[in-house]
């Protein structure tokens, strides 16, 4: 099986799963790339207990062309992210997202935070992503459901578009983190010559994502989700406060935006104090 079609496999078993087996449901709350709880990419209607913590490391692996040789060299993109229960119903995470290998871009800090709604009926919350930058998008997203299956829907604000004259500038245009990535054609103005067209691009306003982890035993879940944009799945092994994962994703609108080879492979490990 290719790798590229292992994500779409591991998404239908955990939709298939989470529907018609009656496998039972993990409880247990895992970080997401960002620190906070969810499955893989995506923010589950839970938060953690009061002062339960945990720290968290996700690498995603790629080749991408090097700027000073033009060759393709193998990168990879780190997240580490500290998360904490404030409250009954409030987490709060911060990210880190840096760069090694052949890919220079710039790295960046995200701050979150989750609220549940005290309500009996579905579980529900709402989260809030806060880029450390002014170029980079800000997420708003509301989450439905349970641990084996939850969904919802977001937006994207905020940010610096992508324009023509600093598409080579990873610096200069802002990037998000859910929903996938547009460019587009607009009329030239006075500034462009009448032959010559203008590219811009910016994050898709709105978008929806579903997620979800079954328990396959006592320490091993399978995941599934969908960010907007990726689809991941993967297995998770959990070892008292320790837990590891190991998780394939499709390619991204900013792989090919970054002209980046993707490995389809994203591993990660947690410790919860």
């Amino acid at each position: 099986m290719k790798l590229t079609k292992i994500p779409y496999t591991l998404l239908g078993l955990g939709l298939f799963f989470s529907a018609f087996v009656g496998i039972s449901q993990s409880e247990e709350l895992f970080a997401t790339n960002l620190g906070l709880t969810g499955s893989i990419l995506t923010p589950s209607p839970y938060t953690r207990k009061i002062e339960e913590s945990t720290i968290s490391w996700y690498g995603y692996f790629f080749d991408e062309r090097d700027a000073s040789t033009f060759r393709m060299e193998n990168g990879a993109q780190h997240w580490l992210s500290l998360s904490a229960g404030i409250t009954g119903n409030i987490e709060a995470a911060f990210a880190r997202e840096s760069y090694t290998g052949s890919s220079n871009r710039r790295g960046r800090n995200y701050w979150s935070l989750k609220y549940q709604f005290p309500v009996e009926t579905i579980p529900m919350a709402i989260s809030a992503v806060v880029p450390g930058s002014n170029r980079d998008y800000t997420t708003l997203m509301m989450s439905f459901g349970w641990t084996r299956f939850h969904f919802g829907a977001g937006t994207t604000f905020g940010g610096r578009k992508l324009l023509e004259t600093n598409v080579g500038t990873f610096n200069d245009y802002g990037t998000g983190l859910f929903g996938g990535y547009r460019l587009r054609s607009v009329l030239p103005n006075r500034n462009v010559l009448a032959n010559q067209s203008l590219v811009e691009g910016e994050p898709e306003q709105f978008f929806g994502f579903a997620g979800g982890q079954v328990a396959l035993g006592r320490n091993f879940q399978l995941l599934y989700d969908y960010n907007g944009d990726v689809v991941s799945g993967g297995f998770r092994l959990s070892l008292d406060t320790t837990t590891f994962q190991l998780n394939w994703v499709s390619e991204s609108d900013y792989d090919r935006l970054f002209g980046r080879d993707t490995s389809n492979v994203v591993a990660s490990a947690q410790y919860k104090f």
